[in-house]
């Protein structure tokens, strides 16, 4: 509808040649998983990540500009002089320019918008100004769950102006949380100011709720319940406000080889160390097992790897004493032809390998294959390996049993254990510490959606400090 502009966000080099005291890096990654607004602790290490970010907000919640902060205002003029010279727009200008359009795309009559509680005011004004041409619109989301604030939403945006009761609907039934764990996140939602009064039924299941002493810092004493629930059958999550919370627990599940991956954030490696892919730039748990599980043709006797696979497990190991001279590029070249006849495959290994590197492959050794990795490689492949060893080709289904995040990288999810580590940014427990204001409902609204992820049990950490969330819920 707008003419497929650029978009200034994906093309900030030039801008911060221009401005490098403005730089941007774009490295919202963080910021959106921990849900961190501008001057949160770690929400960004560059001032002009955390302009740009700013000046989002007031954008996006139509703050007039004689109320924006002078360093605001400069990056402002910067980068507006910036778009306007390159003929860029950002995400804000999409929607300030669709709101000139006026008329919803391709003349829709019906509008149906989710999730709209993470709507900022000006796109519900956007949206509002398309049902003027529709027919009918639907608005589903409920403001208890709130977490995008960051980006300029806010609850009151949804909520007003009101509409009359007979054009609400409540969904008052729960499929997933049991009636203890409702309990206690009603305790947690009451405190806040301006919200829908609505209520749910639970699912028929009381659930439990534990305490646990472990810390995000020390998460030792959680590792055995992990494993005991993942035994059982049972899908675990486990919860913080902020990634770096989860730095320790990472390491805990990694030295003892237990699969984890947060599906909801595929893009995040360190959530998905276990990302399995047959070709192309696998990582190391799947070329580990292209190697032990060849999918080619049969050759007497012997299942041969595809042409992909070969590719992929001969990338990591080592020339000297496996590869003829100049053979292993000419192999991976020769790989990039996906069809071959398997004597074509077969052929080119012994052209490639040693003598002896052909016999040790052919016997499928996960520890001669371990053993041939280059030294630079040799880490990358400690924890694949130990998972491999347990769950073999079954890691990434395992890996799936639990699931590692903070709680904005799984709204909308659940599980049938939620095990959340309590503590906040710095910056957060200032703000809880006030009991008031948008930031501390901001807090309780988070911990809404970190306790009813779970369908059955509720493990709760023990705070570093007094004062923690949970010490209020005791």
């Amino acid at each position: 509808m707008l003419g497929n502009p650029d978009i200034a966000e994906s093309k900030t080099k030039d801008f911060n040649e221009q401005y490098p005291h403005f730089a941007v890096t774009q490295s919202d990654t963080v910021r959106m998983d921990d849900g961190l607004a501008p001057t949160d602790e770690g929400a960004g290490q560059n001032s002009g990540d955390d302009l740009l970010a700013q000046l989002g907000i007031y954008r996006a919640r139509m703050v007039r500009k004689e109320l924006w902060s002078p360093t605001v205002l400069d990056f402002h003029r910067a980068w507006e002089g910036y778009k306007r010279d390159c003929n860029l727009a950002d995400f804000q200008d999409l929607i300030d320019r669709a709101l000139e359009v006026h008329y919803p795309p391709f003349q829709a009559q019906i509008g149906i918008f989710d999730e709209v509680q993470d709507f900022t005011p000006v796109q519900l004004k956007l949206i509002r100004r398309w049902a003027k041409y529709m027919e009918w619109i639907l608005m589903a989301g409920d403001d208890d769950q709130t977490l995008y604030s960051f980006t300029g939403a806010t609850p009151e945006a949804f909520l007003n102006p009101p509409v009359g009761e007979e054009f609400k609907r409540v969904l008052r039934q729960s499929y997933r949380v049991p009636t203890k764990v409702l309990h206690l996140a009603n305790r947690i939602i009451a405190k806040i100011r301006v919200r829908e009064p609505k209520e749910y039924r639970p699912r028929d299941h009381d659930g439990k709720i534990f305490t646990s002493n472990a810390t995000w810092k020390k998460p030792d004493n959680v590792i055995p319940v992990i494993k005991g629930y993942v035994a059982e059958g049972k899908r675990v999550m486990v919860l913080a406000t902020c990634s770096y919370m989860l730095g320790p627990l990472i390491a805990q599940l990694r030295d003892r080889g237990i699969p984890f991956s947060n599906i909801y954030k595929a893009n995040r490696g360190d959530w998905n160390p276990i990302r399995k892919r047959q070709t192309g730039n696998a990582g190391a748990y799947g070329r580990l097992c292209a190697y032990m599980a060849p999918q080619g043709a049969e050759f007497q006797g012997v299942r041969l790897w595809t042409p992909g696979q070969l590719e992929s497990w001969t990338e990591p190991i080592r020339v000297d004493g496996n590869f003829q001279r100049g053979a292993k590029s000419k192999l991976r070249e020769m790989c990039k032809t996906k069809e071959l006849a398997p004597e074509v495959v077969l052929g080119a290994m012994l052209e490639a390998l040693s003598e002896e590197a052909f016999d040790n492959a052919v016997s499928f050794d996960l520890e001669w294959f371990l053993s041939q990795i280059t030294p630079a490689k040799q880490k990358a492949y400690d924890f694949p390996s130990r998972v491999y060893k347990e769950c073999g080709l079954d890691g990434p289904e395992m890996a799936k049993m639990c699931t590692v995040g903070t709680v904005h990288s799984v709204k909308g999810a659940e599980s049938d254990v939620v095990i959340l580590f309590p503590d906040i940014s710095l910056r957060g427990a200032q703000h809880y510490a006030m009991r008031q204001g948008e930031q501390f409902e901001q807090i309780l609204r988070q911990f809404y959606v970190g306790v009813t992820r779970t369908r059955d049990i509720l493990v709760l950490c023990q705070g570093l400090s007094r004062g923690m969330f949970f010490d209020d819920y005791k």
